[in-house]
């Protein structure tokens, strides 16, 4: 497996999650923090947020 994770595996993720005995909350807070992906970038020292739209393919 290469350091990148296929969308289709975050399903996988939360069930495995769930049958090991993890509160709904927990596979809540796990899977938002792993799905979800934003910059911060510096800029003549100005920040800006970004979010990418797309997949990284490598």
């Amino acid at each position: 497996m290469t350091g990148l994770v296929h969308p289709s595996e975050w399903t996988y993720l939360r069930v495995v999650m769930l049958k090991l005995g993890f509160t709904n909350r927990w596979v809540n807070i796990v899977m938002s923090v792993v799905t979800s992906v934003s910059f911060l970038i510096l800029f003549n020292e100005q920040k800006l947020d970004a979010k990418p739209t797309r997949e990284i393919c490598q």
